[in-house]
């Protein structure tokens, strides 16, 4: 197994274990990803939410959809651009989402107090080394 197969192997059981978490929520990854950016973030369109949790655009629409006919959001003109429609949270939205960002912290608070600081920082910075290698190397193949 190379080494890409290796770190791919590691992320692959992060993420299963965070959609265990999740599980344990009452929702699954993609309810999840909804909620958690709208309440922690404030308003975003489907893209934003899209893009910044690797998930289809359709499945981000799906999941919107079934939000907004639970009264959990709603969408808004863009303020800069009228044509974009932005969703938030309604009232109740925000007092559904409240106990799961309340929980999300909690959770990670717990993991990383018991990793450590010293580790946390170290893996955080090895990531970004990593990435900004990957990227460097396909920017190199590039030419």
């Amino acid at each position: 197994m190379n080494q890409l197969d290796q770190l791919g192997t590691r992320i692959n059981l992060i993420c299963n274990v965070f959609d265990k978490w999740i599980g344990q929520q009452d929702l699954n990854y993609n309810l999840f990803a909804v909620l958690y950016t709208l309440a922690t973030e404030g308003s975003h369109t489907q893209k934003h939410i899209g893009e910044e949790w690797s998930l289809p655009k359709q499945t981000v629409s799906g999941v919107c959809k079934t939000l907004a006919g639970q009264g959990l959001i709603e969408w808004q003109e863009g303020e800069q651009d009228r044509r974009e429609r932005l969703l938030s949270l309604t009232e109740k939205g925000k007092a559904h989402a409240a106990p799961l960002t309340e929980s999300a912290q909690e959770f990670s608070d717990k993991v990383f107090a018991t990793f450590g600081d010293k580790r946390t920082t170290r893996l955080f910075a090895d990531l970004d080394a990593l990435a900004e290698v990957m990227e460097k190397t396909i920017s190199e193949n590039k030419k």
